[in-house]
């Protein structure tokens, strides 16, 4: 009763002066909003082919239709809801899954890190040494010590790969795969051959760097002879 009368303070027809209560609601498809709505003024001179029906009738309905909207919204929400809980403790879930299987591929990938530089910082043995003199006769190759390296590689490349087909459809999964591939033990010619530019191109700064050196000391040189000749006069 009370939004009845709240109703009736707030609604009014589509002429501003009349701010009278609405009698009518005429219920004509081609109207809008207000225009819809008629007061005792607006009744007056009114012809319609349309359906009306008094306001207070129309309150009724226009609850009880409303209530009715609620219950049915309220049924549509609470399974959808439930759904939707259910779906994001699947979602948790998966992130669980990945976030687990992330850590296990980065670990592994640190572990790989570790092998390479215990590879890299092998430490004196003498006993190895003298293997190496009988199986090698003394000769020391690019491909015997990148072999070496190989049986580490091939361990891990087959953990990791396992591990990052489970991600085959994620945007970053070609670029890792790529660097695996990278890693891969390559034929013993190509292997040689890419070992053997990049000690080229350390030698070339190594070079580089000496010559900019001697430059560097030669211009010092030169400006301590000045600063000895122009303190003598």
């Amino acid at each position: 009763m009370k939004s009845n009368q709240q109703n009736d303070k707030i609604l009014k027809c589509a002429h501003p002066e009349h701010q009278e209560v609405i009698q009518v609601i005429v219920l004509d498809p081609t109207l809008i909003k207000n225009q819809r709505l008629f007061c005792k003024t607006c009744l007056e001179n009114f012809e319609t082919n349309h359906k009306t029906i008094g306001f207070k009738k129309v309150m009724g309905m226009t609850e009880e239709n409303y209530k009715k909207k609620r219950q049915f919204r309220e049924i549509i929400y609470n399974q959808k809801f439930k759904e939707l809980e259910e779906l994001k403790q699947k979602f948790i879930k998966l992130k669980s899954y990945i976030n687990r299987n992330l850590d296990e591929i980065i670990e592994n990938t640190e572990i790989w890190m570790k092998d390479l530089t215990n590879y890299k910082l092998q430490e004196f043995n003498f006993h190895n040494e003298i293997d190496w003199i009988i199986q090698y006769n003394q000769q020391i190759e690019i491909e015997q010590l990148a072999q070496e390296v190989n049986p580490i590689n091939y361990n891990h490349i087959k953990k990791l790969n396992q591990k990052l087909e489970q991600f085959s459809s994620f945007k970053e999964y070609s670029n890792c795969k790529n660097i695996l591939n990278n890693l891969q033990p390559k034929k013993i010619k190509q292997q040689r051959q890419i070992i053997i530019q990049e000690v080229t191109k350390r030698d070339q700064v190594k070079y580089k760097d000496q010559h900019k050196n001697r430059d560097r000391q030669k211009s010092q040189q030169k400006d301590d002879k000045l600063n000895t000749l122009t303190r003598k006069y």
